[in-house]
């Protein structure tokens, strides 16, 4: 269960790492929904430009660290670190999608106030719940 949990959980974050990857070639799909409202006023219009592009890239580089981990936990590739120490990042990679789910209270999570708009209903129905989702599967690998 432990290698399944964590092949699913590699092929997620090379999901999202290649969503990101087409949005940075200049992608429109999904994009709308990506962000809140308040930093779509800001990023949107903007999202061509290169300070977008890096920032999004720094993202891909975590997704696909992330996704790295996890097939080093399912024994589907070698690490020259220890998977005894592999093991504290794999808790951090729970903590922050636990955080994540939760929320800010404000504009992201189960718990936030600002609850209208395309960013908010579908953090609701589908990025929260796949955060809290990561995170569990995330333990199942870890214990």
């Amino acid at each position: 269960m432990q290698t399944a949990a964590a092949i699913l959980l590699a092929t997620i974050f090379v999901f999202i790492a290649l969503l990101h990857v087409y949005w940075v070639v200049g992608g429109k799909w999904g994009l709308n929904a990506a962000m809140p409202e308040v930093m779509k006023n800001h990023v949107m219009a903007d999202y061509r430009r290169l300070g977008f592009k890096i920032a999004t890239l720094f993202v891909v580089i975590g997704l696909s660290i992330v996704a790295y981990l996890y097939l080093i936990h399912a024994d589907l590739v070698a690490s020259p670190i220890p998977l005894e120490y592999l093991r504290y990042a794999s808790y951090a990679v729970i903590g922050i999608f636990s955080l994540r789910a939760i929320g800010d209270f404000k504009y992201v999570g189960f718990f936030k106030s600002v609850k209208v708009g395309e960013f908010a209903e579908k953090d609701s129905k589908y990025f929260s719940p796949l955060c809290l989702f990561i995170a569990v599967l995330g333990l199942i690998v870890v214990l």
